[in-house]
């Protein structure tokens, strides 16, 4: 790369996360489900075990998801004390199997029944006033919360519940533990029937944070919102903004305008990803994004999490942590790195790396190549006129086209096919042309109605992982089955892939 520093641009796939730093508080996430209509905030660390799951957990077990801490504890065996450790706050046989439980059905009748069945035992239940005044619910505004909506608070020893009628549809949360811990009401509070605002039916029903984003408006620390404020300078993290746009939690602390510029830029670039994977249906969770102001903020961040971030002779520009479903980045990115590495740019291939995870349920089985590959393909565009225009990254392709002047690729296609580890910055120019050359090569752009083109593979192919299936093995089946029987052998079709690629890079633009 050019830059005397050079800027990483890291996908993250296994974090042991140590904990927040009090210096550092993530804000709470947004489980959001326009199908279903409803919404709510939970804490940071609680988080699903599959994308599509609709249950939360305080910690996950396993795929990098942090651990629960651990205690040791002397028991009774056979009449002689043995001393075993577990995980803090072990769950009980008699516990739910989540923390948190989401549900939402099409139902008749009074929603004790349906919370009865969802919290598996019989609940004592009783009115709750979902429209009742209280500054920290501004969702029940009159001015845009949901009309005729009921409510019913379920109590049991080790549960509670929340259930609400609206329209047709009954949904709610079951919670493990006593109605009388003081998160329990927090969360329970932030339960939003999302509605269409009057000033804005042509936008469909959205939370009250995304409503208040699209008037222009950032939310404070304390949760109000607030109009930009001009020249704004950094604060620190803890009296920084945030906003929710359709698709995007945001938190920063450079400036609110800022702020507000980052959440259409990323609104534009789900767009144009969604565009190229046409998802029937995405997780209900809004995707986290972290916006620090200096490297050395983003750095101590990212430590106070357990994240290694720097050395090694270069600077990270960003990096999505799978394990925490978040996405973090600076603003002086570019000006350590150069214009090809301003926030924008690793924003758009950090992103990529997200929409990829949450779309595929997971990447840990989608080969490196192909993630980054993507990632890069995303990452030259522009953002003009309120839409993210793609761009190819025209110095990694011409440092690419010289390096092809002996006539053969950096890399043999066969690694790079069940490769699911790093790869050296030289190698991101060369998955960029093989994802190009597959799923873009026989594309005939705004003509093309992708029926027939690589574009059409790709669907059928990001779908197989959704569904779990091994990125190597789906890859063959859909990419390169055709070319073996043509050619007679695996090994010949890697060769054939091989020169066709060599001459497919040398007129790439």
């Amino acid at each position: 790369m050019r830059h005397v520093l050079p800027l990483l641009l890291c996908c993250l796939s296994a974090i042991a996360v140590a904990g927040e730093s009090s210096a550092w508080p993530m804000r709470w996430r947004t489980w959001c489900d326009g199908e279903s209509g409803i919404a709510f905030r939970h804490p940071y660390m609680w988080l699903p075990q599959k994308m599509h799951d609709w249950s939360l957990d305080r910690e996950r077990n396993g795929g990098g998801g942090g651990t629960r801490l651990t205690e040791v504890k002397e028991i009774i065996v056979d009449g002689k004390k043995v001393k075993v450790s577990g995980p803090v706050g072990q769950k009980k046989a008699t516990d739910l199997e989540n923390d948190l439980i989401i549900f939402s059905e099409v139902a008749e009748g009074a929603p004790d029944a349906v919370g009865d069945k969802a919290a598996k035992i019989p609940l004592q239940w009783s009115d709750w006033d979902y429209y009742r005044a209280d500054p920290t619910r501004p969702h029940v505004d009159a001015k845009v919360a949901a009309k005729e909506v009921t409510a019913r608070l379920g109590v049991a020893k080790d549960r509670c519940a929340l259930a609400v009628r609206h329209g047709d549809r009954i949904s709610g949360l079951i919670f493990a533990g006593p109605i009388d811990r003081e998160l329990t009401k927090q969360v329970m509070d932030t339960f939003e029937i999302l509605a269409v605002p009057e000033k804005m039916k042509k936008a469909g029903r959205m939370t009250w944070r995304d409503s208040q984003f699209r008037s222009g408006k950032v939310l404070g620390s304390d949760g109000k919102p607030i109009g930009p404020t001009p020249k704004q300078k950094p604060v620190p993290w803890t009296q920084g903004w945030e906003i929710e746009t359709e698709h995007y939690h945001v938190t920063s602390h450079t400036s609110q305008a800022r702020l507000l510029q980052h959440g259409a830029y990323l609104e534009a670039l789900y767009t144009t990803y969604s565009d190229l994977y046409e998802p029937d249906k995405m997780p209900p969770q809004k995707f986290e994004v972290h916006i620090f102001d200096l490297y050395t903020d983003f750095q101590s961040a990212a430590a106070s999490f357990g994240i290694p971030v720097g050395g090694g002779g270069g600077i990270t520009g960003g990096f999505f942590v799978p394990s925490l479903l978040s996405l973090w980045v600076y603003e002086e990115s570019g000006k350590l790195g150069g214009y090809d590495f301003t926030v924008e740019h690793v924003t758009a291939h950090e992103c990529s790396h997200q929409f990829l995870h949450l779309a595929c349920n997971g990447s840990s089985h989608v080969p490196t190549w192909f993630n980054e590959g993507l990632a890069v393909y995303f990452e030259s565009g522009e953002f003009k006129n309120g839409a993210f225009q793609i761009k190819p990254p025209r110095e990694r392709v011409t440092r690419l086209q010289g390096q092809y002047g002996a006539g053969r690729m950096l890399v043999q296609p066969d690694w790079y096919l069940a490769h699911h580890g790093h790869i050296d910055a030289s190698q991101y120019a060369e998955v960029y042309a093989m994802v190009h050359f597959w799923v873009f090569g026989t594309c005939k752009g705004a003509a093309c109605k992708h029926k027939e083109c690589g574009r059409a593979r790709f669907k059928t192919y990001w779908q197989a992982l959704r569904g779990g299936e091994d990125g190597t093995e789906a890859f063959q089946k859909i990419f390169l089955d055709d070319m073996i029987k043509a050619k007679g052998s695996k090994e010949a079709a890697l060769k054939a892939w091989h020169d066709a690629m060599v001459a497919y890079v040398k007129k790439l633009k």
